[in-house]
């Protein structure tokens, strides 16, 4: 295998430890709206659920979404 084909394979790794790097170097929770549901269903883009603060406020976690999609959990 060549060098170049080496180097593209790793772009999505690389990507993915970069992304996971920024999330963890900032707090990305001010700039993005808590979410309407605990799942971060029926809402687009970007939202977060903190659930000392939402539901029942029994939990502990912050967990990000993106269209529904869980992205990380602090």
């Amino acid at each position: 295998m060549t060098r170049a084909r080496t180097w593209l394979r790793s772009i999505p790794l690389l990507a993915s430890v970069i992304l996971l790097a920024v999330l963890l170097i900032v707090d990305m929770t001010p700039d993005i709206p808590p979410c309407a549901n605990e799942d971060g269903s029926g809402q687009t883009g970007w939202c977060y659920w903190d659930s000392s603060a939402h539901g029942n406020k029994w939990g502990t976690g912050i967990y990000i979404y993106r269209d529904g999609e869980l992205i990380d959990q602090r």
